[in-house]
Parts: C-alpha cells; sequence; structure tokens
C-alpha cells in the first residue's frame, strides 16, 4: 500500500477522520484519477514512490495508477453497509483531494479569541451546537449570557490559517426566549472551538457536541446534553439532568434534581443524587453512589451501587451486579450472565427483594433483626442459608421459610449457579 494509503487509513483508524471524510477522500481520489486521465482505469497498474503530504503532487502517468490501488483499497477497509449508506447521503466537498489531505493533517495551525453575551433571565433556553470542541460551564454571577470562544483553525500557511480563525463568527441569535449559538465551519477545513459558558440561574442548557468534553459545575437550570464523542463531568448542579453519549465516560455528582443518562460505549459514575437516576449503557460498567430511587440497565458491563435507597431496579445481560449498603423498600435485580451479591442494611417489613440470575452465583445478606420470608431456588446448583428458617421446607433445588417471622418478601432464582443467604449484625 502507498504512503498516502497507510496515512489515510490509520487516521481513520485512530479516529483522526470519520467514515465520511474518508468517503470524501475516496471521492476526490476518483475525480481527480477520472479529470487527469478518463480513460485511465484501461491503464496497467505499475509501483511508484509514495507522495508526501507536505509536497503534494498533482497526479499524472504512474501516479494515478497508485492513486487507482489507494481508492481500492481504503474502500476495501471501510464496512459495505457504511459504504451503502455514505453513498445515500453522500456530502458534496469542494476542495481537491490533495488540499483536503493537507488541511486533515493540520499542518498549520491558527488561533483566535472571541467573546459575545445576551442578556437571558429564569425561563429562557441556551441552545449550543458545536461540531469539534470542549466546553466548561458554570453559573454567571449576573443575569446575562456570557461566551468566550477559542478559535483554531488549520491551513497551508500560518497567515491563512490566523486569519480563518479570526474570521470565523461567534454569534448568538435570539428567537424568542431561546437563544442559540451555532459555531459554523469552513468546508474540507478543520476547525476546533473550545467554548466557556458562564450561564444565568434558572436558564435551560442544550448542548449539542460532535467530538468534546463537557465540564459543568453549579449550574441552576435544566441541562440536557447530547455528545457523539466525549467525556462529560458535572458537578454541584440544581435542576434535571439529561445525557446522551454515544462514546465516552460520565461522571455525575452532587445533583439537586432527577438525572437520566445514556450511554453506548464508555463507563457511568454518578454520586449524591437527590432526584430520581436512570442509567443505560450498551458497552461500559455503572457505579452509583448514595443516591435513591435508581432504574440501572446494562448491556455489556459490571453495575455496582452502594448506599443506596428507595426503590432499586437493576436489569443487566452480561456483567456482575453488586450492591451493597442498601437501604431500600423495594430492590428488583436481574442479569443473564453474571453474579449477583445483594448487601442490606435495612429491609422494611413490607419491602422486597428480587434477585436473579441465569448463569451466576447468587449471594445475599441481611441484618440479623430483618423479618423476612424467603423464596429460593435453583436448577443447577446449590443453596444454603445460615441461619436456619422457621417453618423451614427445603429440597435439592428449594428453600422456604421465615428469617425471624414474617416481614418482608425475598425472592431469589439462578438457573445455573449457587445461593447464598446469610445474616450479620
Amino acid at each position: 500500500m502507498s504512503e498516502e494509503g497507510e496515512m489515510i487509513l490509520r487516521m481513520l483508524k485512530d479516529g483522526k477522520i470519520s467514515v465520511e471524510q474518508a468517503d470524501a477522500l475516496i471521492a476526490a481520489l476518483k475525480e481527480d484519477v477520472v479529470e487527469a486521465d478518463p480513460q485511465g482505469a484501461r491503464a496497467p497498474l505499475r509501483p511508484q514512490a509514495p507522495l508526501r503530504p507536505q509536497a503534494p503532487v498533482h497526479p499524472g502517468g504512474e501516479r494515478r495508477a497508485e492513486w487507482r490501488d489507494l481508492v481500492t483499497e481504503l474502500s476495501a477497509a471501510i464496512p459495505r453497509e457504511a459504504l451503502r449508506e455514505l453513498a445515500r447521503t453522500r456530502v458534496t466537498w469542494g476542495p481537491s483531494f490533495s488540499h483536503m489531505l493537507e488541511e486533515l493533517w493540520g499542518l498549520v495551525e491558527g488561533h483566535a479569541e472571541t467573546v459575545a453575551e445576551e442578556p437571558m433571565t429564569a425561563g429562557d433556553t441556551f441552545v449550543l451546537l458545536n461540531a469539534r470542541g470542549d466546553v466548561r460551564a458554570l453559573a454567571s454571577v449576573d443575569d446575562r449570557l456570557h461566551v468566550r470562544a477559542h478559535k483554531r483553525v488549520w491551513a497551508g500557511t500560518g497567515d491563512e490559517a490566523a486569519r480563518l480563525a479570526e474570521k470565523l463568527p461567534i454569534e448568538l441569535h435570539r428567537s424568542g426566549a431561546t437563544v442559540e449559538l451555532e459555531v459554523p465551519q469552513f468546508p474540507g477545513r478543520r476547525v476546533r472551538v473550545d467554548l466557556e459558558l458562564a450561564i444565568p440561574l434558572g436558564v435551560a442548557t442544550k448542548l449539542e457536541l460532535a467530538r468534546g468534553d463537557v465540564r459543568g459545575s453549579a449550574l441552576r437550570g435544566d441541562v440536557t446534553i447530547q455528545v457523539a464523542r466525549g467525556d462529560v463531568q458535572i458537578r454541584e448542579h440544581q435542576g434535571s439532568f439529561e445525557l446522551d453519549v454515544a462514546k465516552g465516560t460520565v461522571r455525575v455528582r452532587d445533583v439537586t434534581g432527577d438525572v437520566k443518562v445514556g450511554v453506548k460505549h464508555g463507563d457511568v459514575g454518578v454520586a449524591k443524587v437527590t432526584g430520581k437516576v436512570e442509567v443505560s449503557t450498551a458497552h461500559g460498567d455503572i457505579a452509583v453512589e448514595e443516591c435513591a430511587n435508581l432504574a440501572l440497565s446494562s448491556i455489556h458491563g459490571d453495575v455496582s451501587v452502594s448506599r443506596a435507597s428507595g426503590e432499586i431496579l437493576v436489569d443487566g445481560r452480561h456483567g456482575q451486579i453488586d450492591l451493597g449498603a442498601i437501604r431500600a423498600h423495594t430492590i428488583k435485580v436481574h442479569t443473564k450472565h453474571g453474579d449477583v451479591a445483594v448487601a442490606v442494611e435495612e429491609l422494611e417489613d413490607n419491602g422486597s427483594v428480587t434477585a436473579g440470575t441465569v448463569r451466576g452465583n447468587v449471594e445475599l445478606v441481611l441484618p440479623e433483626h430483618a423479618h423476612a420470608s424467603i423464596d429460593a431456588a435453583v436448577r443447577s446448583g446449590r443453596i444454603t442459608c445460615l441461619p436456619p428458617l422457621l417453618e423451614q421446607s427445603t429440597d435439592r433445588f428449594s428453600l422456604r421459610g421465615l428469617l425471624n417471622g414474617a416481614g418482608g418478601r425475598i425472592v431469589i432464582r439462578t438457573t445455573s449457579g449457587d445461593i447464598d443467604i446469610r445474616t450479620r449484625a
């Protein structure tokens, strides 16, 4: 493979360019080849010295054959499903392949800074749309939205990059009670805009980022965030918080309000939330601490909960589930492949614990003074319970009875695994 091919495939693999940009490079390659030699498809393929990105050479002669090889190799590296989707929704790119490659590579970087502000009151909504860049948000000290934009643009020369960075507009647009900031892009050029925001109290915030990290602190208003790729950290927030991340880690702490988090690829940590907590992950671990009323789900990943109360619902597919120091009225825990461990610190007389797994062990630890009826069953495994139950009935695959008398209800199931029930002071 040529140097260009290795470079583009490496950038695609490392996430420096998207599949869409790789597809655009393919299209630009094809256009350059056809423009230079419409009959090139019939020319023999011959090797040639690699083309250096720092000194692009217009295709011609043997170079056209090499570029045709590159097109074939790069096309083969992108899944056919992605190519079909890109062909259906293709965006037309103006710059030539050599120009695009230079800008994606980022040879020269230009900087500029812009500030903007807008008066806002409680009940207004601020909307941010940014393709690439980090966001830092905190509470404003007055009744105005303050924006500071750190702009970075890459171009062929330092002067051109600085001129483009200075030219990139950062403008706030108001429509009724909504103020919007959409960070523009220069077609075919790499642009990054990092933003510092000061948001007035009571203003709802909606952030949509393609790629970038978000840090929020001491905000006072409902917040909704969508991130395609980036990490999110929120602290000391008052108001509801809703987050959707395609790839990245999430940390939420000290929130007064409900929290709802959805992550496809990445870990989630939540601590000290006074409202309801809903978290779902496709690939990633979930850790929750000092919260109440949980609804957690994970397809591939472990779930750990400590010092939680209220209603706790945990649904897993592949991973361990560990609940410790729980003071809950209702506990429902289930996974398909993995062990389940539940340590209850306090069980109400009318409370309930339901725990199960298809393949894995279940361990339940109850306080010594707890009153509960216990119903445990396995298909392949053993059941142990200390101390012995009152009114106990047992056989090889099931155990039923009362722990210290009637009270809460406990149901435990596993298809293939052991069940261990015990008490502690």
